[in-house]
């Protein structure tokens, strides 16, 4: 995410929550439960945050290829949230995050 970018995503997140507060990252990732809970754990280790929210809520997809998530995290200021998006843009088996 480019600097401009991210002082915008900052601005919003900020207008929009008030910190600390449970934040509700939806991700989408590749696999079942074994790699849900890795991505779990490695975002919560990277990132220091504390679950809202364990363990998180799963669906999978109708084939099972491909495993919804929702994961709760308390973040403490925009820049945690920032910080997890980072996190997951790196991850090889997270396909989408929103």
């Amino acid at each position: 995410m480019r600097h401009d970018n991210e002082e915008r995503f900052i601005e919003l997140l900020e207008s929009q929550h008030r910190f600390p507060d449970a934040y509700l990252f939806k991700v989408i990732c590749r696999g079942g439960a074994d790699v849900v809970q890795r991505m779990f754990d490695l975002v919560c280790e990277r990132s220091g945050m504390v679950p809202a929210v364990s363990p998180p809520a799963r669906r999978p997809s109708s084939h099972g290829r491909y495993t919804a998530v929702d994961v709760e995290l308390v973040a403490h200021s925009a820049h945690d949230v920032l910080k997890v998006y980072r996190i997951l843009a790196e991850m090889d088996d997270v396909v989408s995050y929103f």
